[in-house]
């Protein structure tokens, strides 16, 4: 992936973060839980179409470190292994979200039956957002670690 692509999928993945972010973050209005709630999905849908693109980048950028510093490979592997774990627990969070959908047209009007559910779906997306980005962050710093690293003298 050329570093333009790289860069306008990161572009791309932190715009719709910001809006699933945005959605999340809301308050729920009386009678607008299923708004709050498709408007939440839509972003979450997004998001999941800039994922494959972004993690594209990153293993990219795996590599590059792995070929850079050796040292760094645990680092690489951590990584590897939290991307894993995002994927899975976007999927869950959709999956968790298409349930709320689906009880909220079951309560209509009595919203407050299923706030707490609603809560435990907004935490849900709000953590997996930040883990998300503690990823792009920990990918850049290793990267620019590898690449740029100071190894002192060289015979």
């Amino acid at each position: 992936m050329t570093q333009d692509l790289k860069h306008q999928s990161d572009v791309d993945l932190k715009s719709h973060v910001d809006k699933l972010e945005t959605a999340l973050l809301t308050p729920v209005l009386s009678g607008e839980l299923v708004a709050w709630i498709n408007a939440v999905q839509d972003t979450a849908d997004d998001v999941a179409e800039q994922l494959s693109p972004f993690f594209e980048g990153l293993h990219s950028d795996f590599t590059e470190i792995a070929k850079s510093d050796n040292e760094l490979l645990s680092h690489v592997q951590q990584m590897v292994e939290c991307e894993q774990k995002l994927l899975q627990r976007h999927e869950d969070f959709r999956r968790n979200l298409h349930l709320l959908a689906e009880k909220a047209s079951r309560v209509r009007s009595d919203e407050a039956k299923i706030g707490d559910e609603r809560a435990k779906v907004e935490r849900q997306g709000t953590e997996l957002l930040t883990d998300l980005k503690r990823l792009q962050t920990a990918a850049s710093t290793w990267l620019q670690e590898a690449v740029y690293r100071d190894r002192g003298p060289v015979d």
